[in-house]
């Protein structure tokens, strides 16, 4: 096992061999980094699902349980575009918001397209009484219209984490490129003029974020409760697949938040 920095951990083992003990041990990693990587070789989607079910109740979608996020042209939505995606939160507009998510490298090209994870909880822990005073008033109204779904989502700036005693921040980065393909609108309550910006600074301080470079066969494990995620644009031409699994708490976390959840059946 190797510590990355600033947070995480880098393991290597077989996900089809991996014993019950072996499982409850990085169970209990996880839960203490908040993010594990597994070094390994590209899998099946069966073999893919076997070991996600391991972790709890895999999230079901209306395209299934496996999200194929690679480059398409013809695609509407920047999910599937070579631009980056904006610091968010998984399942921010469904009923349940999942606790894991499961990624899974196809095949990657480049170094660019990294995906970046941030400690929410470092972040809380670190504000002045002044600042985070003033976050704990701040509240995101997003809403979101893809293919599969459509959702409203009224969310604190600074809630509890569902399972740990602490708090994660909720937060989705608001879109300034022109030609962004279907961005999520945004708007706060009880801001400041700087408010944006500081906190912008504090998701991508290098001190705060773990950018993960994929390669083949890379199996990341991630808590969507605590951190919160972005990923960089990359060169259209390049070859970038990654797969993604979601993973509910043993009692699936009920999004208190939601205002508006319609999916396409």
């Amino acid at each position: 096992m190797t510590m990355i920095r600033p947070f995480g951990l880098q393991v290597d083992l077989d996900i089809l061999t991996i014993s019950e003990d072996k499982l409850i041990d990085l169970k209990h990693l996880l839960k203490k980094h908040k993010l594990i990587v597994i070094k390994g070789k590209v899998q099946s989607k069966t073999s893919l699902i076997d070991f996600s079910k391991r972790w709890g109740e895999i999230v079901q979608w209306p395209f299934g349980e496996i999200l194929e996020l690679r480059y398409d042209p013809t695609a509407e939505d920047h999910i599937f575009d070579s631009s980056r995606m904006p610091m968010h939160w998984d399942g921010m507009y469904r009923e349940h918001i999942p606790h894991l998510q499961i990624f899974h490298c196809i095949e990657s090209e480049q170094a660019h397209g990294r995906t970046i994870f941030t400690d929410t909880k470092k972040i809380i822990e670190d504000l002045t009484v002044e600042t985070k005073n003033k976050w704990q008033k701040v509240v995101g109204h997003y809403h979101r219209k893809a293919l599969n779904y459509e959702g409203k989502t009224c969310q604190n700036l600074i809630e509890k984490h569902p399972l740990y005693d602490y708090e994660v921040l909720r937060y989705q980065e608001l879109i300034t490129e022109e030609n962004f393909k279907n961005p999520a609108t945004a708007s706060f309550d009880n801001t400041y003029e700087s408010f944006h910006s500081e906190i912008l600074s504090m998701l991508y301080d290098s001190n705060n974020h773990y950018a993960h470079s994929w390669q083949k066969g890379d199996i990341v494990i991630a808590d969507n409760f605590t951190l919160l995620h972005a990923r960089e644009g990359y060169q259209k031409r390049t070859k970038r697949h990654i797969q993604r699994v979601q993973i509910h708490s043993e009692v699936p976390f009920k999004n208190l938040g939601l205002r508006l959840n319609h999916e396409a059946s």
